[in-house]
This record gives structure tokens, sequence and C-alpha cells, in this order.
């Protein structure tokens, strides 16, 4: 009975929002009476539909000038969230004449494992840290990157903006834990332009 219950905590870290999975990490035991709240019981409440709805109301292209080559969209926290967020940008985020650049920063390297073992074509058509020639079509790049922001951290914003060479990405999705602690995080990019951060179903535009 003890290995079965390492193996569902185990197991939870990969389905219930980022601010609950940090207890595993830290080594706090979960009581599945708590954590089941965190489960999509409705589909009004569903996290997949949600997420698609938020892209109807604010689509990735909406920020892309027609000239630009490139769609970058950047994705911080890598937890169920943002798992679910990149599963339903890759097919529609596909656009004439865009090259799809994706970075996703990721608090820990176990995050992207577990999501590239359960998806194991995906390197067959993105280029995935490297994995497809330069020379070979794909659908886009993806980067992992693994990074823990501290809502302390003062060149936050520093260390965003080098990843583009001070530029901005087109698209921003953050979900680090809390609700405020996004909303913090958000604030903290000085980005100009879309940022979405998980924070009951707002957002923050910076247009």
């Amino acid at each position: 009975c003890e290995e079965l219950l390492k193996d569902v905590q185990k197991a939870l870290y990969y389905v219930v929002p980022a601010e609950i999975s940090e207890r595993g990490e830290s080594g706090v035991k979960w009581v599945l009476a708590d954590v089941d709240k965190y489960f999509d019981k409705t589909k009004e409440k569903n996290t997949s539909i949600a997420l698609m709805y938020h892209l109807y109301k604010e689509p990735l292209y909406a920020n892309v000038p027609q000239e630009k080559k490139d769609l970058d969209i950047l994705v911080i926290g890598f937890g169920m969230y943002g798992r679910k967020f990149l599963d339903i940008i890759l097919p529609i985020a596909q656009m004439p004449d865009k090259k799809l650049n994706i970075t996703v920063i990721a608090s820990s390297c176990k995050d992207k494992d577990e999501y590239l073992r359960l998806r194991p074509q995906l390197s067959d058509f993105f280029d995935i840290d490297g994995s497809v020639s330069h020379e070979k079509d794909n659908y886009g790049t993806i980067r992992f990157l693994e990074h823990k922001f501290s809502l302390e951290e003062q060149n936050a914003d520093y260390y965003l903006k080098s990843l583009y060479n001070d530029k901005q990405p087109d698209y921003t999705f953050i979900s680090i834990g809390k609700n405020t602690d996004n909303m913090k995080l958000a604030l903290m990019t000085g980005f100009s332009t879309i940022v979405c951060p998980v924070h009951e179903g707002k957002h923050i535009n910076g247009k």
C-alpha cells in the first residue's frame, strides 16, 4: 500500500495545478480528498474548454504584424495548465507564412521529459531542442528551458527579454502557481505584447 500511495502521489504531480504539485517537490503528503476538488468535474469548468474560449477571445495572431515572418509564443510554467495550453496551440498556431517558435520555461526538467514521453511522435513534426535538422521541413520549433522564478527576483524581466535578444514574444502564457504569483510575474515581464496569466479567467493585454 505504501508503494501504491507513492505512485499515486507521483502521478498527481502531472494532473493538478502547479501550486498543489509543488507539495510533492517539498515532500508534503497529499490528502486525496483535498486534491479531488482540482479535477475537472463539469463541462463548464473544463480547463481545455476554458483555454479554447480564451484563445477565441485573445487569438494568437492578434499582436503579430502581417509582415512578421515568425510567431513567437512563450509558455512560463509547465504544470497542468501549461501542458494543456501547449497541446491546444500546436495545431491552431499553424499559419501561412509564419514560422512557429515556442519557448517553454519549466521549473523542472522532469516536466519536459514526462510531456514528451506521452507524445513520442511530436519530435517527428516539431524541432524540439534540435531534434529535427534545420534543412528538414517541420511544423515549428519548441525549446524547453529550466528556470524557477522567484517573485523577489529583480532581474526576471531581464532574463525573459534576453531570450528574445531584447525583443518580445508575440504571446505569453503564465502559470507558475498561485493566481497572485501569475499576476505578479505578468507585471514583472514588462512586455507590451499580450500577456495571459492564469487568474480567474482574467488577462493582461499590454497593447
